[in-house]
């Protein structure tokens, strides 16, 4: 069980302690499916330390209830960095206003591709 679909997002453990969320196109991500992915994600972790990278799909947007929990959630004691791939412009300014504006509970950091947020988040792991 290192990979799971959900209606909105992919949910798959890619290497030890990375986890790759994956958004689907064309959806909106509200507060629920959040709930539902830090749920997936913490069992993928299997409890221990892990970093998250979140891959934003084409013209997925967030809402504010989302974004706001996504920032700041005291439940997430495991997660020890979160990136973001961001593939255009205005991807990267809603990216960099979340990191920016929001309570963060560990780094956080938009990046252009996946291995390059793989090779930074990794580095909080211990």
């Amino acid at each position: 069980m290192n990979k799971i679909e959900l209606n909105k997002a992919t949910c798959e453990l890619i290497e030890k302690g990375v986890i790759l969320v994956t958004y689907k196109p064309k959806v909106e991500i509200e507060l629920e499916d959040v709930i539902e992915i830090r749920n997936i994600t913490h069992e993928l972790a299997s409890g221990k330390a892990y970093v998250s990278i979140y891959d934003a799909g084409d013209e997925t947007t967030v809402t504010k209830e989302a974004r706001e929990i996504s920032a700041n959630d005291g439940n997430i004691v495991n997660r020890k960095a979160m990136a973001i791939i961001v593939k255009h412009l205005g991807q990267r300014i809603i990216a960099n206003f979340f990191i920016n504006f929001n309570k963060k509970m560990h780094p956080m950091k938009a990046f252009n591709t996946k291995e390059e947020a793989i090779k930074w988040a990794k580095q909080f792991l211990d």
